[in-house]
């Protein structure tokens, strides 16, 4: 997205947001949101505790939008995805996937290798079975019932 430096996130949310409600609107099915990449925003709800204040606030439209739209970070809270190669020692979470359907999300970890990297790919496993809907009721299909063999039967 943008590096902390810069002060707004505007113009890229709203870029995903255009591309989330027209694929949202131009479908008629049950559609989940998963979002992945790399944010450059820190935020204590993924990042922990130790966060400067003035990073805290640049993420501040990130939160916004996350909330909007009901997305939840798929990795546990902490998990660093940036280790810094000019200063090592140095790291932080910047890079997130966010659902609004946590629900579907069977596992969420790094990935075992970062192939000269900073930043780890994070892995994520999803169930995508269809789910039944038990309340919905049977019908009868009396219009393709075989009526003569009914009646021999009877």
């Amino acid at each position: 997205m943008h590096t902390p430096d810069e002060a707004s996130a505007t113009t890229i949310l709203a870029a995903i947001q255009d591309t989330m409600q027209d694929t949202l609107r131009n479908s008629s099915k049950a559609t989940g949101l998963i979002l992945s990449g790399d944010f450059n925003r820190h935020y204590p709800a993924w990042g922990g505790n130790h966060i400067q204040p003035r990073f805290i606030e640049d993420a501040s439209e990130l939160i916004d939008f996350f909330y909007t739209y009901a997305l939840r970070g798929c990795l546990p809270r902490g998990i660093s995805t940036f280790w810094s190669l000019s200063h090592p020692g140095r790291n932080s979470t910047i890079d997130q996937t966010v659902t609004n359907r946590p629900d579907l999300l069977v596992k969420c970890h790094l990935y075992h290798d970062n192939y000269g990297s900073d930043h780890r790919a994070i892995y994520s496993a999803w169930s995508l079975r269809t789910r039944r809907n038990s309340t919905a009721k049977a019908r009868k299909a009396y219009d393709r019932a075989d009526w003569d063999k009914i009646g021999n039967e009877v």
